[in-house]
């Protein structure tokens, strides 16, 4: 009897062992946008790549403009919005695919615009939610830079990657 018990509770200890834990990390990336063809590429380190929450590097496609409660915004209507003085916020949501095949990620890239500021863009945060394969991460943060030349946007972005 002495003997079940001991080997019932290491069990029991080894299964609590492996339940999932929260594993977070930093990462910093940058991301190229080109405007005329929809497409961006995306390459990241930190530690939260290190410890595979995340793949390295990613290329993408455009899936939508939206307002800032998810509402779907046409070319035109952000054309408009620009042109006139209102201050407002406009999301752009990427589909990423990690170059190593090892899964996909959403890209949220949410900027208060003021078209009658200097630069036109007040501020810049980013988030990204994990794809089948990279389900239950999430991540969040500031973007450091934002320089448009031409139809081509460079981005830097800095937060952390959590799962679990």
């Amino acid at each position: 009897m002495v003997f079940r018990t001991t080997v019932l509770g290491l069990l029991l200890v080894g299964a609590a062992g492996c339940s999932s834990s929260v594993i977070s990390g930093p990462i910093e990336f940058v991301h190229t946008f080109d405007g005329p063809s929809e497409t961006s590429v995306w390459v990241a380190t930190g530690e939260a790549i290190d410890e595979g929450l995340l793949c390295p590097s990613a290329t993408g496609l455009l899936d939508a403009l939206e307002d800032e409660n998810g509402n779907v915004r046409t070319p035109e209507e952000l054309d408009e919005l620009r042109r006139g003085s209102t201050a407002f916020v406009s999301v752009a949501v990427e589909d990423m695919v990690c170059d190593d095949s090892s899964g996909n990620f959403a890209l949220r890239i949410t900027s208060q615009i003021d078209p009658d500021s200097a630069g036109g863009v007040d501020s810049t945060t980013w988030s990204i939610v994990g794809g089948a394969e990279y389900g239950g991460i999430t991540g969040s943060g500031d973007t450091g830079s934002l320089q448009v030349q031409g139809g081509t946007t460079v981005l830097t972005g800095a937060g952390t990657m959590t799962t679990g």
